[in-house]
């Protein structure tokens, strides 16, 4: 996970938790296997304790953006105690179920299918810019020293995509 944490003015600290390949400055450094469960919360409490252990006198603000805005809200629901230090937490934008939001992000009406294009275009550029570490050399090495045998896409359906189900379709089916 990438971290930032850049002080301002007034005692003010940002600190923001991306995973990898998120952003260009980033990149994937290995295959991951899918999560459990959805929405862990792990790296997040790693991130807060950091803070913590540095700024034991800290009050923040919670701010998560899409799946970062469920994780933020979990995190916070599963354990009470850890609200202490938070003066409040901001719910962004959170996601949806995906089952129930397919259909309606393809209707036109209020430009949600362009929404949804413009989304799939943004996970096919990470998906491109970490290609090797996630499906070429990188992932076969990594799976061998796992001693698993490499998952096999059709990774020109996927770039072919034009919205995000047509991308699940191609990793799931």
């Amino acid at each position: 996970m990438g971290r930032f944490n850049c002080p301002v003015p007034r005692g003010v600290r940002r600190s923001v938790l991306m995973p990898d390949g998120a952003t260009c400055t980033f990149d994937v450094f290995e295959p991951t296997e899918p999560h459990p469960q959805e929405g862990c919360t792990e790296e997040y409490a790693a991130m807060i304790s950091y803070i913590e252990s540095r700024h034991s006198d800290t009050h923040m603000i919670a701010a998560g953006f899409s799946m970062g805005a469920n994780i933020v809200l979990k995190y916070l629901g599963e354990d009470t105690e850890r609200q202490d230090k938070f003066l409040c937490g901001l719910s962004l934008c959170q996601g949806y179920d995906c089952f129930l939001g397919k259909d309606f992000l393809h209707r036109w009406e209020s430009l949600r299918r362009l929404y949804n294009f413009a989304m799939t275009e943004n996970q096919k550029l990470v998906l491109k810019r970490n290609k090797d570490m996630l499906f070429g050399a990188g992932a076969k090495a990594y799976y061998l020293k796992e001693g698993k045998k490499p998952p096999e896409y059709d990774l020109e359906n996927t770039f072919e995509a034009t919205s995000l189900m047509h991308i699940d379709d191609s990793f799931t089916r």
